[in-house]
């Protein structure tokens, strides 16, 4: 699908980044490199379902946790940095919101393998509340609260993110004028990570009493 014109050259006088930023670069790096280490994890995971691999059963959990949390984690990292990257071709973006948003995210990360690996915290995908606080004795409340608490962090990355590129896409602060129109968009998805902020939110603090 080729370019118009008129936006090739809208994005020409917006002063848009030539290359490949390194910040891009950094974000897919990163998660390729975590690609590699989940994918490892699920090797893990399936040789101990068929018994060829001696994994306890709360290691297990607390593996099938983070590999859930990590392949979904990078896919939202990947898609910021390639979005940044071509959005930014054509509209001027704040490169600070880039590297914060990948701050975030790696704190993010630090606080969900804290809860898992050392607060033992093993839900899966059933880490909404009440699961998380009635484990059975198999992890304390506060690892759950660390864990919701990481996922909360990490993913305000990408909701600054799209912000940034919503803002961006309709002209921001920019005094040269809106973008083309055919980059005025905004993913529906924003709605939805809205509220499920607001869920995570609500969840922690009853888990955090």
């Amino acid at each position: 699908m080729s370019i118009p014109s008129s936006v090739v050259a809208a994005g020409t006088a917006r002063e848009v980044s030539p290359g490949i930023y390194p910040g891009v670069v950094a974000y897919i790096a990163i998660a390729g490199v975590v690609l590699l280490l989940m994918m490892l994890v699920g090797v893990v995971l399936r040789l101990a379902q068929a018994e060829w691999l001696p994994v306890p059963p709360d290691l297990f959990y607390e593996m099938m946790t983070a590999h859930g949390a990590g392949m979904v984690g990078i896919a939202g990292l990947a898609g910021a940095g390639i979005m940044w990257h071509f959005l930014s071709r054509h509209v001027r973006l704040n490169r600070g919101i880039l590297i914060t948003n990948l701050v975030s995210f790696l704190a993010g990360v630090m606080m969900i393998l804290a809860a898992i690996f050392l607060g033992g915290f093993g839900g899966g995908w059933t880490f909404l509340y009440p699961l998380p606080a009635t484990s059975g004795g198999a992890w304390e409340p506060r690892a759950a609260a660390l864990y919701l608490g990481g996922l909360l962090v990490r993913d305000i990355d990408l909701e600054i993110g799209a912000e940034q590129r919503h803002r961006g896409s309709e002209g921001g602060s920019d005094d040269q004028g809106p973008a083309p129109q055919a980059y005025r968009c905004r993913d529906s998805k924003e709605t939805r990570a809205f509220f499920t902020k607001i869920s995570s939110v609500c969840g922690w603090s009853v888990l955090s009493k």
